[in-house]
């Protein structure tokens, strides 16, 4: 069929001689005849609407012809890169492909080319790490506003030349667990870890203070360029933000019964950590070891046991019981203004 005639322009069919209605099959590109089953043409092209449905589209129309721009990525993703062969082009054969060679035998590395190449480089780089971040999200099935997150901290790093070899998993989960801190989500390093895991938490938790002081010094560094090189005061510096107890807390509670315990339980860890008494234990644990201890003043009918603690906060019962023995002795300014003890004894007779 010529490329100018449509489906729609064939009205009549020749072996029944006369107006018919006619079939088309895009499947196999076929205009077919309802009448007497004749293949009229073959090979037709498709002139509808290329919809299709997306599921990681938002709103009720998730209806569109190709993926998304992410704007997180150059030129919104959709720019081209070059292979050779049907691949990419890797990382040395950009080096050897930007020599150009003289008459007399020299050779002088085309600049542009290698500043292209390497641009193409980068490009490739952030494409995997926004792919094992949706594989992490769906893993762990963490909501659109943290994958957002760990993009806008995947382009920091980007943009500070922070992020070559940091787009594996021990780096992303990082980046993950830095995100989940910064939104207020209650996600601690074993929970990331369902992600992958043959990965080490101490090597998520080194490369997650590490990211934190690399990000923090590029913060500074902008700041301070900012203003034109002189002293910098007030400088916003982006951190991880603190883990206080609410983002554990009401998953803590719900899953022991004993709600009526959160409020208190997230003030004491809060309070813990403004007075330095947490310093850099496990905020899991903290959380955990400021709710059993709520739990003895309030006197509740059913208190957590250590061993239930160390299933919902998936720390050791040590790290628990060490948290719990930390902060005992400070619960009298811990514990909210205004709160009624009802342990036998007061607070001098929780259990140690």
């Amino acid at each position: 069929m010529p490329a100018n005639v449509q489906a729609r322009d064939i009205m009549e069919c020749p072996e029944c001689k006369g107006k018919t209605q006619i079939v088309v099959d895009y499947a196999q590109g076929s205009v077919i005849c309802r009448n007497c089953g004749l293949i009229l043409e073959m090979s037709c092209i498709d002139d509808s609407q290329e919809w299709r449905t997306f599921s990681d589209s938002s709103g009720p129309d998730r209806n569109r012809v190709g993926g998304t721009t992410n704007n997180m990525l150059h030129s919104g993703g959709l720019g081209t890169s070059v292979g050779v062969y049907g691949r990419r082009i890797s990382a040395g054969e950009f080096w050897e492909f930007g020599i150009q060679f003289n008459v007399d035998g020299s050779s002088v590395f085309d600049e542009a080319y290698l500043c292209s190449g390497f641009a193409i480089m980068l490009i490739v780089l952030l494409n995997k790490g926004h792919k094992i971040l949706r594989d992490i999200m769906d893993a762990l099935a963490l909501p659109d506003n943290i994958y957002t997150r760990c993009c806008q901290i995947l382009k920091q790093m980007d943009d500070n030349g922070l992020l070559k070899g940091k787009t594996n998993y021990p780096w992303l989960l990082a980046v993950t667990y830095m995100a989940c801190r910064q939104e207020g989500a209650g996600r601690s390093i074993k929970e990331i870890l369902a992600a992958q895991p043959t990965v080490k938490d101490k090597e998520v938790a080194k490369n997650f203070w590490r990211l934190e002081k690399m990000l923090q010094k590029a913060s500074v560094q902008e700041a301070r360029t900012a203003a034109g090189g002189g002293p910098v005061s007030g400088a916003k510096v982006g951190g991880a933000g603190a883990v206080a107890g609410d983002t554990f807390m009401p998953r803590y509670c719900n899953r022991l019964g004993i709600p009526e315990c959160e409020k208190a339980a997230d003030h004491v860890a809060m309070q813990a950590g403004r007075y330095g008494l947490i310093g850099s234990r496990n905020p899991s644990a903290v959380a955990a070891g400021a709710l059993l201890a709520v739990a003895y003043a309030m006197n509740v009918q059913k208190k957590p046991s250590l061993d239930s603690l160390s299933a919902v906060s998936q720390c050791s019962v040590n790290m628990i019981r060490q948290s719990y023995l930390t902060l005992r002795p400070h619960l009298n300014r811990l514990l909210p203004t205004g709160f009624v003890v009802k342990i036998p004894g007061g607070l001098t007779g929780m259990p140690a």
